[in-house]
């Protein structure tokens, strides 16, 4: 299920096919509109982990995605992507923090292996 610790390094809080209530979606910010990036979905759910809301996941394949080559997963750059998905956490620490964080979760874009 989800997990702010988790969510540092994967997004375990589910993708951007989820439901909200409209009010609630608003308090939350919405979704951010950085243009050419990904992972809106899994920042918006780590502000919401990291401001202590729990999320539910059903923990079940409702729907079938396929990737095609103009995909936003295939089109965008997966570090810039990433470190979309890190704003709720580098936001709440201090800048060592914030370097260790990113260090730590710098995965190399061509090949998905971790860089030191």
């Amino acid at each position: 299920g989800p997990s702010a610790d988790v969510g540092i390094f994967k997004n375990c809080f589910g993708d951007a096919n989820s439901f909200f209530r409209t009010a609630s979606f608003r308090q939350f910010g919405g979704y951010s509109e950085d243009r050419n990036l990904g992972y809106e979905d899994w920042e918006l759910y780590s502000r919401i982990a990291m401001d202590g809301y729990t999320m539910q996941v059903v923990p079940s394949g409702l729907y079938h995605y396929r990737f095609t080559a103009g995909s936003m997963q295939k089109s965008t750059s997966y570090s810039a992507s990433r470190q979309r998905a890190l704003r709720a956490y580098l936001q709440r620490v201090d800048e060592q923090q914030s370097l260790d964080i990113a260090r730590g979760s710098a995965i190399h874009e061509e090949d998905n292996t971790f860089v030191r």
